[in-house]
């Protein structure tokens, strides 16, 4: 944009984006398809030119008289003034042009919206198959659309089309290419209507793509589900993947989970675990919206205030069990069939705690659903090691920047230990204060090829503790 700004000597310039501009973009007639949205109000230039050359085209255009902007092929409309008002007037009427034809236009199969009689189990087998295919994982939707009769493959700027068996998949590396091109798709399927055309030659000829290099230390084009996700470990966890290009779809109780992240490659879903058939659906909708779940990390629990075992209601106990234990059972049986089509092999880490190896008086329940937790991750490394799947434990302690611990109870607690606030912090080997972001990396790493040849480990994240040491 700083350049075009300065190559059109005007005061204010702006692009403007539509998702039916980019799919025209993707048609051997775009010149025609843009021509009959505008007429010469707007002159088209092909982005495929080398960008020196292009910067006088655009120039040259914007002098000609009567041109109100410039398409940019696969960039949008670019348009200019004297003034940010007279600019937004431009690019408001313009948009006004693409909006008046397209909302009008019934597309019958909506892009992006897969059959509901398509199994979720399809859905993630297909999307491994095109992973395969790729040469990397992707994420995928699925259409009820369909390509011409004679094309089977699309692949050009910006757009990842193929036919399969259970409809159109557009496929992506992240979320929001993914939702762009969706977008698209939807602009194309509605220029399609408008001008009534099914012939094959209307859309670009399939190019091949070369073997897609990436880093197999991110997590591109690959979806993690996270739960206990709105606060504390949880939410670093989904912090630490989405810098590392997953995406992520975070559960929790709490209603600020939906609006935690604003980023197209997080989907926040409240939801109550105990419930097994809304914690079924939030899964098909991760599904549905990523093509598949390739990584899972357990971290919903609850730390109970504490009570001695002499005290110890069946009530209290039983609320534990069900929270920290059976939440998580569900939780791994349900996707179990969805890990074992990841494209890169499904991972799973379980939030444990330093209580397993060395527990605390007064947390019976915590601590015993803790080391049950455990011990479902060590069979679960035994049960489906042969599918591909490692599952490992991590065991925090003492991480004070949740909502477990507030300044009143840190305090009190120094007191009773006869240290200051600050020695009660870093009471460990190390003396080192932890916190949410060092157990969200350890947790992001453990998923990552570091721990590609390890399944069934406890990896302490304590600063070092004198009674597990």
């Amino acid at each position: 944009m700083a350049l075009f700004h300065v190559i059109l000597d005007q005061p204010v310039t702006t692009l403007l984006t539509h998702p039916a501009l980019l799919a025209i973009s993707v048609r051997k007639d775009w010149k025609r398809a843009l021509y009959s949205i505008f007429s010469d109000q707007v002159l088209p230039l092909d982005s495929a030119e080398n960008f020196t050359a292009l910067l006088p085209l655009v120039r040259e255009a914007a002098q000609s008289a009567g041109v109100r902007a410039v398409y940019i092929r696969n960039y949008g409309l670019l348009t200019w003034a004297d003034s940010a008002e007279a600019v937004l007037k431009t690019a408001k009427e313009l948009s006004q042009a693409v909006q008046a034809i397209f909302p009008k236009v019934s597309v019958g199969k909506k892009a992006c919206s897969d059959s509901q009689d398509t199994s979720l189990l399809e859905i993630a087998a297909q999307r491994r198959d095109l992973s395969k295919a790729f040469g990397a994982p992707h994420l995928s939707q699925f259409s009820q659309a369909e390509l011409p009769e004679g094309v089977s493959n699309v692949l050009h700027t910006g757009l990842h089309l193929t036919q399969t068996e259970i409809g159109l998949a557009v496929s992506a590396r992240s979320a929001q290419d993914l939702a762009l091109q969706c977008a698209q798709l939807e602009a194309e399927l509605q220029i399609r209507a408008l001008a009534a055309v099914q012939a094959a030659g209307d859309w670009l000829p399939f190019e091949q793509a070369g073997p897609v290099l990436f880093d197999e230390t991110r997590y591109d084009g690959e979806v993690a589900i996270i739960t206990g996700a709105a606060t504390g470990i949880g939410k670093a966890t989904v912090q630490a993947l989405l810098e590392r290009g997953a995406a992520v779809a975070a559960f929790d109780i709490k209603p600020q989970i939906s609006e935690t992240f604003s980023t197209p490659a997080y989907m926040g879903i409240q939801v109550d675990l105990t419930d097994e058939a809304a914690t079924k659906a939030a899964i098909a909708k991760v599904v549905r919206t990523f093509g598949g779940v390739d990584m899972l990390v357990l971290n919903a629990g609850i730390f109970p205030a504490s009570c001695n075992i002499d005290a110890l209601s069946m009530e209290h106990w039983r609320k534990v069990m069900a929270i920290n234990v059976d939440v998580n059972i569900t939780m791994l049986r349900e996707l179990y069939p969805f890990l074992k089509l990841a494209p890169r092999y499904g991972r799973v880490v379980i939030n444990s705690s330093r209580n397993v190896p060395a527990p605390g008086p007064g947390a019976v329940s915590y601590s015993a659903s803790k080391a049950a937790l455990t011990q479902v991750g060590r069979v679960a490394a035994l049960e489906w090691a042969n599918s591909g799947i490692r599952v490992n434990m991590v065991n925090p302690h003492a991480v004070f920047d949740t909502e477990l611990w507030s300044d009143e109870i840190i305090k009190s607690r120094a007191i009773k230990y006869n240290m200051t606030v600050e020695q009660y912090k870093t009471n460990n080997l190390l003396h080192v204060e932890l916190f949410s972001r060092d157990v969200g990396e350890l947790i992001a790493s453990m998923l990552g090829p570091l721990f590609a040849k390890t399944t069934g480990a406890q990896v302490p994240v304590d600063g070092g503790s004198d009674r597990v040491v």
